[in-house]
């Protein structure tokens, strides 16, 4: 091993994937779901060997199948043990843990465009705010000049009226996937589904704090805290900017 990096499996990541999956007690879909794609077969090729001929994945991808399997199964399975599909070490693992998961929105990312962003996020109605994530691009807003040459970033349309005086309907908010999310940091959260025929969901919200269980955000109207489990977050993106 050098650097943390593992030499190459005898068996391809997919075949070690298609074997966690087995232990997981999931189905396909499920595992599809909760890794954040926007279909039920979005992880069908990564399981298996046939399509997915490579020894490791790459390691945004092997994130994703992290945050849906880590825990389940007997014995538990444990991160590094889906890390190591990216040939990524437990300590070296470890030392790159940096924040939560930050998978980005799910279904094939957009072309890259120096003056635009896309947005995402179908509005649910309702005093929560929230939204569809099924990975459809429902438009593009103007790229703000510091987020030039910046990959990943998206915006959402702010529907209701659950962070306002924060934000208020209309408003375009911008998130950027991979940033520090601390205490006060308005956020975009996205969430597995109860349901394997049903799209992710989020909602914005201010974070507060994670507990080994749950992740705690806030709104403003009317003032409250929200509870989600940590095992069904798909990724929290913070917002870098807004405008109307």
């Amino acid at each position: 091993m050098i650097d943390g990096i593992n030499t190459p499996m005898t068996q391809s990541a997919a075949h070690k994937l298609q074997e966690l999956l087995t232990r997981s007690g999931l189905s396909r879909s499920k595992l599809s779901l909760l890794a954040g794609y926007s279909t039920p077969s979005g992880a069908q090729r990564f399981l298996d060997p046939d399509q997915y001929h490579e020894p490791f994945f790459r390691h945004d991808i092997a994130e994703r199948f992290a945050k849906a399997l880590a825990g389940r199964g007997s014995p538990p399975i444990t991160k590094q043990e889906v890390m190591a599909l990216a040939g990524v070490s437990g300590d070296a693992e470890e030392a790159a843990m940096a924040h939560e998961p930050n998978a980005r929105i799910g279904g094939p990312a957009p072309p890259y465009d120096r003056n635009a962003v896309p947005v995402y996020g179908r509005a649910r109605g309702g005093d929560d705010g929230r939204y569809e994530f099924n990975g459809e691009v429902i438009g593009w807003e103007p790229r703000p000049a510091h987020l030039r040459g910046v990959p990943g970033v998206y915006a959402v349309y702010i529907d209701g009226e659950s962070m306002y005086p924060r934000y208020k309907p209309g408003e375009t908010v911008v998130a950027q996937p991979g940033k520090p999310v601390a205490k006060g940091d308005d956020v975009i959260i996205q969430l597995a589904p109860d349901s394997e025929d049903e799209s992710p969901f989020g909602f914005v919200k201010e974070f507060v704090k994670y507990t080994p269980t749950k992740i705690i955000l806030s709104q403003f109207n009317p003032p409250r805290q929200i509870e989600f489990e940590r095992d069904k977050v798909i990724s929290v993106h913070r917002i870098v900017h807004a405008s109307r």
